[in-house]
């Protein structure tokens, strides 16, 4: 669904399945991920802090009888609703069919495919910088595979979902969304390790007197995909300076630099240095000092959220949010805008942009006592400022989820 649309999540669920006549459909619940610390790094090979919550994509599906995808988007603001191809075929211009195509070339390349699927799908918040886009890649591919009998491990839905935005949709970002929504657990924040593709748990606190947080979600009303930003532009620029900081003649005369680093994360701690860093491009410079202040960022939050230290991890996403605006240079101005308001308001502990900053939402770790007020508060003042946004823009408490998982009807949703 898009920005504007608010249908509740168990009528939303509803509605896909009483698409469908006869047998019962699946439904696959793909959740959206936050990350509140590790912006613009998971591509360079830094660690990055993840949480699922309770905004989904749905899909209800069928096995259908020989290799042929015939599938029903629900999102109201989109001309074309519905698409049927072979799987293998890549030839749609669509983005949205894009999506589903590529995701069954994936797999079939990893595994023969016989079958295709007969779908419904939809989504609570498409394009709101909560990674909807990796989460509807992985409902078609988890989709795909269940009408095959195959099971996929996580690290294979992280990889296939890789290929998927890698090849066949063009974008050239790492593993961090995949790797949030398969990981995600209510326990706590996953911490993953792009280089190794391996997650752990910083876990939250249970004590009552630690229960004090939570998060709280501003849908700016402007949507973005990241296949129209500046996304691939920022990449590329993060590996020109990774060549530039290890190249000939860089840094420390007692470090080795026989190979020239492909990515931040491969450059060594002793020529991340001011006077290295001085001697390149001052543009590409800027792109080297963020990635290298939000890893250390990252390292402390953990050390934080499991001590339930919530002004202080607030504190370093506030650090991380202006370093994105800053070094990075993203962030539209409604974004920036938002999160100004945020610094201001009583409560909001601290928070920074969701996604890439193209657009999309912002993130805020509150209080809970005061996460009512907040969203009231934070919304208003923000529509104050961009009144065209009034009834699209939304302020909401978000509950933290499992990943993946296939639907029980007889299950209680967030």
């Amino acid at each position: 669904m898009s920005g504007t649309d608010q249908q509740p999540l168990p009528e939303l669920i509803a509605a896909t399945r009483n698409a469908f006549t006869g047998e019962e459909p699946a439904t696959l619940l793909s959740p959206y991920r936050i990350n509140p610390l590790g912006a613009h790094v998971d591509h360079q090979g830094g660690n990055v802090l993840a949480q699922t919550i309770d905004q989904y994509t749905i899909l209800s599906f069928q096995p259908a009888t020989s290799a042929t995808v015939r599938l029903r988007c629900m999102h109201s603001d989109w001309e074309e609703h519905t698409t049927e191809f072979k799987i293998g075929d890549n030839s749609s211009k669509v983005n949205w069919v894009r999506y589903a195509q590529g995701a069954c070339s994936a797999l079939n390349d990893f595994k023969h495919l016989e079958h295709g699927i007969d779908a419904v799908v939809a989504g609570t918040l498409i394009g709101a910088g909560l990674s909807s886009s990796a989460s509807v890649i992985l409902a078609y591919l988890m989709a795909v595979a269940i009408a095959n009998k195959l099971t996929l491990s996580k690290p294979e839905l992280v990889e296939l979902a890789r290929v998927v935005e890698n090849q066949y949709m063009g974008l050239n970002n790492g593993i961090q969304d995949q790797m949030s929504i398969v990981y995600g657990d209510t326990a706590g924040l996953a911490h993953l390790n792009m280089k190794a593709a391996t997650a752990s748990l910083a876990l939250t606190p249970t004590t009552a007197a630690n229960l004090q947080s939570c998060w709280v979600i501003l849908f700016s009303g402007y949507t973005r995909e990241l296949i129209n930003s500046g996304f691939n532009t920022r990449v590329a620029e993060c590996r020109k300076a990774a060549a530039a900081l290890t190249s000939s003649g860089a840094g420390a005369s007692d470090v080795q630099t026989d190979s020239v680093a492909d990515t931040l994360g491969d450059v060594p701690a002793a020529l991340r240095t001011d006077a290295n860093l001085a001697r390149i491009d001052p543009l590409l410079a800027k792109r080297a000092r963020h990635f290298f202040s939000e890893t250390a960022r990252v390292a402390q939050g953990v050390e934080h959220w499991v001590a339930g230290h919530w002004q202080a991890f607030g504190q370093l996403m506030n650090e991380s949010c202006s370093s994105s605006i800053e070094q990075y240079e993203s962030g539209s101005q409604a974004l920036i805008d938002a999160h100004q308001i945020a610094k201001t308001t009583e409560g909001v502990f601290g928070s920074r942009f969701g996604g890439g900053g193209y657009g999309g939402c912002l993130i805020m770790l509150c209080d809970s006592d005061k996460a009512d007020a907040i969203c009231q508060s934070v919304l208003q003042d923000y529509l104050r400022q961009h009144p065209d946004r009034a009834g699209i823009a939304r302020c909401f408490k978000a509950q933290a989820v499992p990943g993946i998982r296939q639907y029980q009807p007889d299950q209680k949703t967030s």
